[in-house]
């Protein structure tokens, strides 16, 4: 049996007819179905939402493979009484959360006292601030720039766009004024970890480029994916094991390239947690079911990655 928890209805062109193809074709028997809710995104080119009734739609096409999840914006004053509403109808877990607010803001911590009442576990979305570069998008080239600045050759031509501009100054002053600040997505680690430490009883799921950056101790300040030996273990190593109510999926770009940087690490990390870790895509399907197959575990850990971990969280 296998359950990917960790999937949205129509990102990267998902429509109905291919993600049940995807269920076929890799032998999907279940998939969390997550929402993305964010009131006044600070940067709108960044928010992609996907709402409740759109999950709950992909919900009544098969209720026996398609498991809804919901995370209402912890800002929104009736997000408890959103919570428990479709709980009613069907939804198991909270996911995904991705809101730019950290750990110790009041409307966090009132939302996991919900979820704690309803013993959901939660699935959220770790990513460090940065500047992100406005482009002019009727500008041909000034598109082109922004893939330079925004995300192109994994943050490495940014890295030395940067370098260029503060060692000469040319065109600072251009650059500068067409940077926003993005404010990142609850990336802190240590008000994460008091978080834990503050709500037991709740079931965090860590997902994102943050906490997969961080299965190492020296993480890049300015690639998006590390790539690379890891020599040392780092924190998100040291939660999964530190804590019993912490677990995270192996989905995205983030959780794949993480996982393929190195092979000798990544095996002993899974024999490590196997029973923390939830397989998962993110709607991005790479190798991932041919890569952990590869480290030849035993039948029983596999089970928990691919299934039991999962069930074990919402039933």
């Amino acid at each position: 049996m296998i359950v990917d928890s960790h999937m949205h209805p129509d990102l990267n062109g998902f429509t109905p007819d291919k993600i049940f193809q995807y269920f076929s074709n890799h032998k999907i028997d279940k998939a969390w179905f997550l929402t993305w809710d964010e009131i006044n995104p600070p940067i709108s080119e960044l928010y992609s939402p996907i709402t409740i009734d759109r999950v709950m739609e992909f919900y009544r096409m098969d209720k026996d493979r398609i498991v809804p999840f919901y995370a209402p914006d912890p800002r929104r004053e009736n997000a408890c009484d959103l919570l428990k509403h479709y709980k009613n109808q069907g939804v198991k877990g909270c996911g995904e959360l991705k809101v730019t607010l950290q750990w110790n803001d009041s409307k966090i911590l009132h939302f996991l006292d919900c979820l704690q009442e309803l013993k959901f576990p939660l699935i959220f979305h770790m990513e460090n601030s940065r500047s992100y570069y406005s482009y002019n998008k009727n500008s041909w080239l000034d598109k082109k720039f922004e893939k330079l600045m925004n995300g192109a050759f994994n943050g490495i031509s940014r890295y030395y766009i940067d370098q260029f501009i503060n060692n000469t100054g040319l065109f600072k002053k251009q650059i500068n004024k067409k940077l926003i600040q993005f404010p990142g997505y609850l990336y802190d680690f240590a008000l994460f970890e008091k978080t834990i430490q503050k709500f037991p009883n709740v079931n965090f799921i860590c997902h994102g480029p943050t906490f997969w950056k961080n299965i190492s101790a020296h993480p890049s300040s300015y690639k998006y994916f590390d790539k690379g030996k890891i020599e040392k273990p780092g924190l998100s190593c040291e939660l999964l094991e530190k804590y019993d109510n912490v677990y995270a999926d192996i989905s995205g770009k983030s959780g794949y390239y993480a996982f393929i940087r190195d092979k000798k690490f990544t095996r002993e990390f899974v024999e490590k947690n196997y029973h923390k870790l939830l397989f998962g895509t993110d709607n991005f399907i790479f190798n991932q079911q041919a890569f952990l197959n590869d480290f030849n575990l035993s039948p029983d850990k596999y089970s928990s990655i691919y299934y039991k971990n999962a069930e074990k969280l919402i039933f």
